[in-house]
């Protein structure tokens, strides 16, 4: 049924409790002098009658992020509040009153308005049909406080009424639904199932027939995964004074296939390790110096596969990535010439790159004399290897001995020879 009827809604739950009211009140012949069901809340003068009132309208918050389907924004859950006062001969104590209402709590205790049946109004239940909660009926209490404030002056002449609530009531609103293409159809072929047998390689076997075609249209296997997880390093700090340093990498699921380590933006597969909970990396200067530089790195084992289509070409990768533990790479200084036309020449690894935050400090009497920032790209050279510190761009400092400190990216290296300026 169309959601745009589901704005009815609130004008069906007051037609149902109308009617069940009434039905209330003719079972008993000796009440039909109560007068008819009028709907509000009676005047200063009011006709005799039994009056039903909506006073208040709440959302359900218990409700608020409930849609009705994927795709779907979240409808308009309500919960309405309703008051029956009876006005009898200008006395609510008149025990017709009193009886009517205690046989109106009867009846609606046990009203089911999906299924409520002898109604002349075709749009009630179509306004109703939508709401996949069934609709409850709950009783409040009416203390005099309430009754003061629903009637206001008039509420001398009463001494008693009964309230109730129904929740949840639907209203649908009519935001245009994030509705997704189906997975596993061809669109393209006119809506035909793709029954293609691509499938990542599993270390166990796994049963062909699930990836025949389905005529649900989609075509997903499900595989054992290990995860892969990282508990710790053998060092966090890891300074180039060699070529070559080696790390030790020790958690679970480390014999994996196709496993890469990943620092910065480089990954770097594991080849042939056997062992599922250590593994000793190699780390070559010569082959990431071009893809980090010095500083403080997330260090990550990764599964990487690639998936391909039926002519083996890539179509997209798959990662599933470990934790993370932080790695320390400090720039390493092996040497700093002497001054040469006011410049000064720093030898070593990791010495930084333009798009880097590099810094010179100039260290005398236990402080920091002055500072050297203002490089240019020409003062870097391509590999890391050395760093060009142009004298003239720093203010004027004294002629004496200088400790240098280099920095780069937060992480300062641990030698600072001694020079003359």
């Amino acid at each position: 049924m169309s959601g745009a009827r589901t704005t009815n809604a609130i004008g069906a739950i007051t037609c149902i409790l109308r009617d069940a009211l009434e039905t209330a009140r003719n079972q008993t012949p000796a009440l039909n002098n109560c007068g008819n069901v009028i709907l509000g809340l009676p005047s200063a003068q009011p006709a005799q009658g039994i009056y039903l009132s909506l006073y208040e309208i709440n959302f359900d918050a218990s409700l608020r992020n409930v849609s009705l389907g994927d795709g779907e924004s979240p409808p308009i859950w309500l919960v309405l509040k309703y008051a029956v006062v009876v006005y009898d001969d200008g006395d609510l104590q008149h025990y017709n009153a009193h009886r009517f209402i205690g046989r109106a709590i009867s009846h609606l205790q046990s009203l089911h308005f999906e299924t409520y049946s002898g109604l002349t109004q075709t749009w009630v239940h179509p306004a109703l049909d939508r709401n996949p909660e069934q609709i409850h009926l709950t009783f409040d209490e009416a203390p005099s406080e309430l009754i003061s404030r629903l009637l206001g002056s008039a509420a001398e002449r009463y001494q008693s009424c009964f309230c109730f609530q129904i929740r949840p009531v639907l209203i649908q609103t009519r935001e245009i639904p994030d509705f997704q293409l189906l997975i596993g159809i061809d669109y393209t072929a006119g809506g035909e199932i793709i029954t293609s047998t691509r499938r990542l390689e599993c270390s166990s076997p796994v049963d062909e027939s699930i990836f025949r075609g389905s005529e649900r249209g989609v075509d997903i296997a499900v595989r054992p995964i290990k995860f892969v997880h990282v508990e710790t390093i053998s060092s966090t700090r890891l300074e180039f004074d060699v070529a070559d340093k080696e790390i030790e990498i020790v958690g679970s699921g480390l014999d994996e296939n196709n496993l890469y380590i990943i620092v910065g933006g480089a990954e770097i597969q594991i080849i042939g390790n056997t062992n599922p909970v250590s593994y000793r990396w190699q780390m070559s200067y010569d082959n990431m110096r071009d893809e980090i530089s010095a500083g403080t790195h997330s260090l990550q084992v990764a599964i990487i596969e690639t998936i391909t289509d039926e002519n083996n070409n890539p179509i997209r990768r798959w990662r599933r990535v470990s934790n993370s533990v932080h790695l320390h790479i400090p720039p390493y200084v092996e040497r700093i010439s002497d001054v040469q036309n006011n410049r000064l020449t720093i030898e070593g690894r990791y010495l930084g790159r333009p798009e880097d935050a590099v810094v010179v400090a100039f260290y005398r009497d236990n402080r920091v004399v002055a500072i050297y920032d203002s490089f240019q790209s020409g003062d870097f050279h391509v590999d890391q290897t050395s760093l060009i510190v142009d004298l003239t761009r720093i203010p004027p400092i004294q002629n004496d001995t200088y400790r240098i400190l280099l920095r780069v990216n937060n992480q300062q290296a641990r030698n600072s020879p001694e020079k003359v300026i």
